[in-house]
């Protein structure tokens, strides 16, 4: 119930993303905000995917909230075979 209250309700943008950085959720704000500049569906893409197709200003926003440690972290899980 209080999930649901505070995604409905939050000022700002909210998402939530998977272990490979997909987004699985936008609160409605993102949506909006995101739809001003491409209608391809963010669901699914990671925040790279997304600053490929978006204005070099939206692009920027994007790959500052990619999390790079863990781009390392998949890299020394491949370098050990995982």
């Amino acid at each position: 119930m209080y999930e649901k209250i505070l995604s409905d309700t939050f000022p700002g943008f909210l998402s939530i993303r998977n272990e490979k950085h997909q987004i699985i959720y936008l609160n409605d704000n993102f949506r909006n905000w995101i739809r001003q500049f491409t209608d391809v569906d963010p669901i699914g893409k990671t925040n790279i995917e997304l600053a490929a197709i978006t204005p070099p200003n939206v692009a920027d926003t994007f790959l500052q909230c990619h999390d790079g440690s863990l781009d390392l972290y998949k890299k020394e899980d491949t370098a050990k075979g995982n």
